[in-house]
């Protein structure tokens, strides 16, 4: 089985034990062409007979680097290997290898300035590492030793290359936060820094000068929501506390227009969501009681984790005015999450209930605010899961797997979509 790790672009909010991620691709003006064109035109990547870690992707100027780990029966290593798909390319570049090592638990692939960043990790409790390449073969090396297990990575750019950050697991099962600077050749400029004890929920963010850490920690009785800023030297610079008695789920949004940072106010009989920029505070407007928690900024408005009655945890969009727009969209697990313009994209495995109460188990990209006030569900045919998801473009395109023979087939590209089915075909969307 292959072990994955679901990181769309942007900003990644991580939990102890758990991993959510999403994020804003580059703004563009919204129309309604995703998911039309081509059908199932997927570019194969990697071919799996056994256990691996599946692909992750990021896309960078005119080309897309795919990284993934698997094992080398015959020299008994696991090999960490990459390949890029140029823009317009029918077929991907010939695969290469980062590093060769112990076994890989997890990857990560990002975009920093001008080049593309991959991290693992390998081993477990003393025997943990983590690797970093920029995507050359055989340039794989190891820059720490954490000695604990991790949980979580990302990296950021730096003045002088990037910041690594990853969480370490700690004896109370909370987290400890760790970052280091590593130059343009790979080489580490300091010690791993730590940046937060004692956290059990986390996001960081590129932030003018260095960087940005939203935290949920635990206090001495309640948990505490601060957020943190360090200079490119790793320096804290701002210790700002934002609240007491906080839902575990937060999002830290950063861009021209400034910091946005959301969470969950458990402090009185009514939970609700609230928003604070670098200035002040404040309660998101007209936020129904069912309305629970934030899970991200999406386009103009908020997504919500609402618990809809004898539904469980389900998904809303909750636009910047207070207005609802989407009926709750519950998944079997956490949705990939993209946008596009003012659209949100999910992409998941849910049940859909049309008006006769037949329900279908499917993996699909639901879409909400193409057209004001509109949802559409595009159930996805002939795969065994997809991640990756990435609207910012005319067309939806993801990773896809499928069995063949006794393996694996990872493609990225358009999925082979069946029967578009409107809103107004459903009664609800629940959990598969």
């Amino acid at each position: 089985m292959p072990k994955r790790s679901r990181r769309p672009v942007g900003g990644a909010v991580a939990f102890v034990a758990i991993l959510a991620a999403c994020g804003s691709p580059p703004r563009a003006p919204s129309k309604d062409v995703v998911l039309e064109g081509p059908k199932g035109d997927g570019i194969r990547i990697r071919e799996f007979d056994g256990a691996h870690v599946a692909p992750e992707t990021v896309h960078l100027k005119n080309e897309r680097l795919f990284a993934w780990a698997m094992p080398d029966r015959e020299k008994k290593v696991w090999n960490v290997e990459a390949r890029k798909l140029v823009d317009g390319a029918k077929a991907a570049e010939p695969i290469y290898f980062l590093s060769r090592g112990e076994e890989v638990n997890e990857i990560v692939t990002r975009a920093v300035r001008d080049h593309f960043v991959v991290a693992w990790t390998t081993g477990s409790g003393t025997r943990t590492r983590i690797g970093v390449s920029h995507a050359h073969e055989d340039d794989g090396v190891y820059v720490a030793a954490p000695r604990k297990d991790v949980l979580w990575m990302d990296v950021v750019p730096s003045v002088d290359g990037e910041i690594l950050v990853w969480a370490e697991r700690s004896e109370d099962e909370s987290a400890e936060l760790r970052a280091l600077r590593i130059n343009s050749k790979l080489e580490a400029l300091s010690a791993p820094t730590p940046l937060a004890v004692g956290s059990i929920a986390w996001q960081v963010a590129e932030v003018e000068g260095g960087l940005g850490l939203l935290t949920i920690d635990r206090g001495k009785v309640l948990t505490e929501l601060h957020y943190r800023t360090f200079s490119d030297a790793l320096a804290l610079k701002s210790d700002r506390a934002l609240a007491k008695e906080v839902g575990a789920e937060i999002d830290l949004h950063v861009s021209n227009l400034g910091t946005e940072i959301a969470w969950t106010d458990l402090s009185d009989l009514d939970p609700h969501a609230r928003k604070s920029t670098t200035e002040n505070v404040r309660e998101t407007p007209a936020v129904q009681k069912n309305a629970r928690s934030i899970v991200a900024f999406a386009g103009k408005g908020l997504l919500l984790r609402s618990e809809e009655p004898g539904e469980g945890k389900c998904l809303r969009v909750l636009e910047s005015g207070g207005a609802l727009e989407s009926p709750p969209l519950c998944f079997l697990e956490s949705p990939e999450i993209s946008t596009r313009g003012d659209a949100v994209f999910l992409e998941g495995v849910l049940r859909a209930c049309d008006q006769k109460g037949a329900c279908t188990p499917s993996t699909a990209i639901v879409s909400i605010g193409e057209q004001p006030g509109k949802m559409r569900v595009t159930p996805l045919q002939a795969i065994d899961s997809a991640w990756g998801l990435d609207c910012s473009g005319p067309r939806c395109l993801t990773l896809m797997s499928k069995t063949q023979g006794s393996g694996q087939v990872v493609e990225w590209g358009s999925p082979p979509i069946g029967e578009k089915i409107e809103e107004a075909a459903f009664t609800k969307i629940e959990a598969a």
